[in-house]
């Protein structure tokens, strides 16, 4: 979905979308998120767009309700998220001419949080199915897990061990270590200091 700048009233202009009415949402979802998002999940969207000169400071909320599967026992389990969002948008030639401006002053700019929040846009207008799907891949986790006490499944047998122990016997030692079980260094004799 586009947003043509012109077409952003001075009171401003928000959006309002839904996995289960708008396509475009979810596809996006779909791009992003990827099997994760099934036909029963949903998600809800709301982006209000401010129009200063040139620049649009979007802000938003995306609600999404999906189903991954944990990486420590596999099982997929129901994922209630919100991403809050909030950018700084400008012309892309303001960003060419701040580029030519930096390395005629031979200076470099240091990224700092305020440049995360920052974005531009080329044309005259806004993609708002990019701003929505680089913000979900910004607030992807490193893991899912299911719950913060899940103990996985066992390594030798895959039984998942929340739902009791496994058979399995512990091994508490490596088996390539056993011809080292019995060594013992020699002690070395200490030499007179010499004077």
């Amino acid at each position: 979905m586009e947003i043509l700048i012109d077409d952003i009233p001075e009171e401003g202009l928000t959006i309002h979308a839904d996995s289960k009415a708008d396509h475009w949402l979810l596809d996006v979802l779909k791009t992003a998120i990827g099997k994760r998002f099934t036909d029963k999940d949903k998600a809800k969207l709301s982006v209000t767009f401010i129009k200063y000169d040139e620049n649009v400071d979007v802000t938003g909320e995306l609600d999404v309700v999906s189903h991954p599967a944990c990486d420590r026992c596999l099982k997929t389990y129901k994922e209630d998220e919100t991403v809050p969002f909030h950018l700084l948008m400008a012309p892309l030639y303001e960003s060419r001419r701040q580029q030519v401006e930096e390395e005629e002053g031979g200076f470099e700019k240091e990224l700092v949080r305020d440049d995360m929040e920052f974005s531009y846009y080329e044309g005259d207008r806004v993609d708002l199915n990019e701003i929505v799907k680089e913000q979900i891949l910004l607030a992807e986790p490193f893991k899912h897990i299911c719950k913060d006490n899940c103990k996985g499944i066992c390594q030798k047998c895959g039984k998942d061990l929340n739902e009791g122990p496994c058979g399995c016997k512990e091994e508490r030692r490596d088996k390539r270590w056993e011809a080292l079980k019995d060594f013992k260094p020699a002690k070395k004799k200490r030499q007179p200091k010499p004077k």
